[in-house]
């Protein structure tokens, strides 16, 4: 399924943003003003790449 009524998608409206990633890397974003909601999903243990 494709947006094509949205003829000039230059005007589209952002309704949310998802964030990927470790926590400690997004404490940056702490007390922005247009953030309006925020949760933290769920966890997974962090794995080291493995070299070969």
């Amino acid at each position: 399924m494709t947006n094509n009524h949205l003829i000039n998608k230059k005007y589209a409206l952002l309704n949310s943003i998802v964030l990927t990633g470790r926590s400690e890397n997004f404490q940056q974003l702490e007390g922005k003003s247009w953030i309006r909601a925020l949760s933290a999903g769920a966890s997974a243990e962090i794995v080291p790449d493995k070299k070969t």
